[in-house]
């Protein structure tokens, strides 16, 4: 996908991508569990924002402003082992980008 990449960890508060010099930037967090998991999160972008959990689209979410509250909510059953979390961010016609994606 288009945009600059970074890491970012669903542990991390904002991530602020306007920095990134494109409209939209990629962030991904690889993380093992040593167990299966239902994990409940939020990812509550300013602008438009997919989320990839291993390379497939777990959830599209609408411009929130970045508001912890006013994000998506899901639930996502992992599997023991390696996953890999890809966040992609658009800014908002003010130029404003970033999300926070945090655990529940």
């Amino acid at each position: 996908p288009a945009g600059v990449h970074r890491a970012a960890s669903p542990a991390a508060a904002y991530i602020d991508a306007r920095g990134a010099g494109t409209p939209c930037a990629v962030f991904t967090h690889q993380m093992k569990l040593q167990e299966a998991a239902l994990r409940t999160y939020e990812l509550s972008p300013a602008g438009p924002a997919e989320l990839r959990i291993d390379d497939a689209v777990h959830v599209i979410a609408k411009p929130a402003g970045a508001f912890l509250g006013k994000g998506t909510l899901f639930r996502v059953p992992l599997a023991a082992g390696p996953h890999r979390f890809t966040v992609r961010s658009c800014a908002t016609a003010g130029g404003v980008n970033g999300f926070y994606l945090l655990a529940r």
